[in-house]
């Protein structure tokens, strides 16, 4: 079964209506929510100014609804400075912690610091899941964690394309898998770390670079656009089932939880379908900060069935993206070709039609 883990903040309990509805269509389900609290031991990735966090209150209330409409909910620590001494110092307050989530009916952790991972997976009945900003790319950093105890990883953000990597995971037995869907960054960005580890900082609201490696990445993408867009590694909605029917990946990421609510409703709504016949820059938060734009022309624009069939390439042929594409000095300039071959057909369909 197809299983969409949506991002939120857990103030925006309305979405679980929105989900159930989306869930009556028999396609693709929201079985999950995750998203992140306040608390006095832990900050968290944050791409705004933190407002989005909910409190255990917030927290309470919208596990008490999702139970009722069977929908799980997984909180977010991703703390990336939790060091073991951090641990040792707060494992009272850490237990403490973990021990109300369960009596909360919290499903499970999502977690990126090795440490936290240890001390929780000896230490909660909660499932744990590793965040995909531990960039796990391979099998041997994967079964470490399986032996830690961990019960799912979030693969990386970069791995959707190298389907070598992806159906050697069914090497690896008893193990959840999950992917992003939307979340896009420079493919291969060498300034991912720093992405995660200034968001991490709690300090990020008052930064007055207003966080530079992101917006740095925004700008990246943006050059020779669309074919910077299309080498990152998004999964489209009518895309999910190949990853879940060939790869025997069930869960399926919809970020982010900072996003307006109406634009959490439109994500849900197209991965739902499996079916998307709109602008593919519309799927993708790091561009869409308000619903408005949804109705209002842009001048970025990829018309997502444009792209079908674009994926094929990649699995039949393994392209070495990495090392290989033409930007580098590769002789791979798929990307490239894919958009200029397809855009030239509609153009000369158009003239036709107009003659």
């Amino acid at each position: 079964m197809i299983k969409f883990c949506v991002g939120t903040s857990f103030r925006n309990i309305d979405l679980i209506e929105h989900a159930d509805r989306c869930n009556q269509r028999g396609k693709g389900i929201i079985k999950e929510f995750y998203g992140s609290v306040e608390n006095e031991i832990f900050s968290s990735i944050s791409f705004g100014t933190g407002k989005e966090h909910a409190s255990c209150m917030d927290l309470v209330k919208f596990v008490k609804k999702a139970k009722r409409y069977d929908i799980d909910v997984y909180l977010n620590v991703n703390n990336l400075r939790a060091t073991p001494d951090f641990v040792e110092r707060h494992k009272d307050k850490i237990s403490d912690f973990l021990r109300r989530l369960e009596d909360i009916g919290v499903e499970g952790v999502i977690l990126s610091a090795i440490p936290l991972i240890e001390f929780a997976t000896q230490n909660t009945n909660l499932k744990i899941a590793v965040s995909a900003i531990l960039q796990l790319d391979s099998l041997q950093k994967i079964k470490r964690l399986k032996d830690m105890g961990v019960h799912r990883i979030i693969l990386s953000l970069f791995k959707g394309r190298d389907f070598n990597f992806l159906e050697k995971l069914k090497m690896v037995p008893d193990m959840e898998w999950e992917i992003l869907c939307n979340e896009i960054c420079r493919f291969d960005c060498p300034f991912l770390p720093q992405h995660y580890l200034h968001r991490s900082n709690p300090d990020f609201a008052k930064d007055k670079t207003h966080n530079y490696y992101y917006k740095f990445c925004y700008k990246e993408l943006l050059r020779d656009f669309p074919i910077n867009i299309l080498k990152t590694r998004f999964i489209r909605p009518e895309d999910v089932p190949f990853y879940h029917d060939r790869l025997g990946i069930e869960h399926f990421k919809i970020v982010r939880r900072e996003s307006h609510p109406e634009l959490i409703k439109f994500f849900m709504d197209a991965y739902c379908s499996l079916d998307y016949d709109g602008n593919l820059m519309h799927l993708f938060p790091m561009f869409m900060k308000s619903p408005k734009q949804l109705n209002s022309k842009s001048r970025l624009v990829i018309m997502n069935k444009e792209l079908d069939g674009f994926l094929s390439y990649f699995y039949e042929n393994r392209p070495d993206c990495g090392n290989d594409c033409f930007t580098v000095g590769g002789s791979c300039d798929y990307c490239k070709r894919f958009w200029e071959e397809r855009h030239l057909a509609h153009r000369e369909i158009k003239i036709a039609q107009v003659v």
